[in-house]
């Protein structure tokens, strides 16, 4: 009989897998953070509840044998942890997986300077360091460490729950018991505010229904959109196909900003110029060879009489509505202010039209 239970006992421990010894050490450690958390919360009492729970955090989790167990499971779970990813041939995870991975590494070197300052200091030099001195620590003296401490906390939490979803999401119930879990873990986050928790969750659901609507009537929305933006931006392009429409400037004129041979240039509509007149500097931006201009043109300008060099433009795009081989003129150097839109461009437009404040281009189709 000692034979055979012997002989079980053995054969039990060898069917022990390491992601079994893996998840018993993790419980450990999940036990612990659950007892730690419920010690925090204590707070929200009094300070003497928070005493009276560390103490006997610390007498249960500090009585030898619980220590040695807590420190193994923490060296033995952190360790295989290491040997799985070591020992994997393949690296096709789900996002939440290398998520486990990098948080539950992260924690040692987040928690290494609490548990250097309040347990090897309590050990080695009777340091005794309970929840006063360490608000004192954190909140004053180093302020930084408040958020490194609400990190591993946050980050501790998230790798524990993630790994209980991958032990328990194997198991029958966990499918049925999930959402009402999920259901009592909400109802107790927010038993005091219910009201208002309701309210927020249906405040969401009118933000979800506006950006249905909003979507279903995008394109209305930016038709209206555009419209709006040609009365309060002055020279503001509305594209409708081989249509767009500018709003006047506030100088009475229609500016107008084109693309020419891929530059933008900035222009004036000027219904009294026969061409497309560009100074030299939009013509040097758009690329035009003004070493070899000829200046043989004769021009009226608000200067006077000067001369301007005759060209052809490849590309005019105002908005949707494109020209090619425009013939233009470029002024002498000083001569313009700024680059006119003039007739011909305009007449090669199926029409044009100002209408009050609007000018509406229309091209061929």
């Amino acid at each position: 009989m000692a034979a055979f239970s012997q002989e079980q006992i053995i054969k039990f421990i060898r069917g022990i897998s390491i992601r079994q010894i893996r998840l018993a050490c993790g419980l450990v450690l999940f036990a612990y953070l659950v007892s730690h958390f419920l010690n925090h919360a204590l707070g929200n009492i009094s300070m003497d509840a928070l005493a009276t729970g560390v103490y006997y955090h610390t007498a249960f989790w500090q009585f030898l044998p619980v220590a040695i167990v807590f420190y193994t499971a923490a060296l033995v779970h952190a360790g295989l942890g290491i040997w799985a990813l070591y020992e994997r041939r393949q690296f096709r995870w789900k996002a939440v997986e290398p998520l486990q991975l990098v948080l539950g590494l992260s924690i040692p070197a987040l928690v290494i300077t609490h548990i250097v300052g309040v347990r090897l200091g309590h050990t080695l030099f009777g340091h005794e360091k309970l929840y006063p001195q360490v608000f004192f620590a954190y909140w004053i003296v180093w302020p930084y460490k408040m958020w490194l401490i609400f990190a591993v906390l946050t980050i501790s939490w998230i790798h524990g729950c993630i790994g209980l979803y991958f032990w328990l999401r194997m198991k029958a119930f966990f499918e049925r018991a999930a959402p009402t879990l999920l259901g009592g873990a909400v109802l107790t986050m927010f038993r005091e505010r219910f009201s208002q928790a309701i309210t927020a969750a249906l405040l969401w659901v009118v933000v979800g229904l506006v950006l249905v609507i909003a979507y279903s009537y995008r394109f209305e929305l930016h038709d209206v959109a555009d419209r709006v933006l040609v009365v309060l931006v002055p020279g503001h392009v509305v594209s409708h196909g081989r249509s767009v429409e500018i709003g006047r400037g506030n100088a009475g004129d229609f500016s107008i900003t084109a693309q020419i041979n891929g530059a933008r240039v900035a222009m004036v509509l000027d219904t009294g110029a026969s061409s497309v007149v560009l100074t030299r500097e939009d013509a040097k931006a758009a690329g035009l060879p003004l070493e070899v201009l000829n200046y043989t043109v004769n021009i009226d300008t608000a200067n006077g009489r000067a001369r301007a060099a005759p060209v052809t433009l490849d590309r005019i795009a105002i908005g949707g509505l494109v020209e090619r081989s425009v013939e233009a003129l470029v002024a002498q150097p000083g001569q313009l202010k700024m680059s006119l839109l003039g007739m011909s461009f305009l007449n090669r437009l199926q029409s044009w039209q100002v209408s009050g404040d609007r000018l509406v281009l229309q091209g061929y189709p």
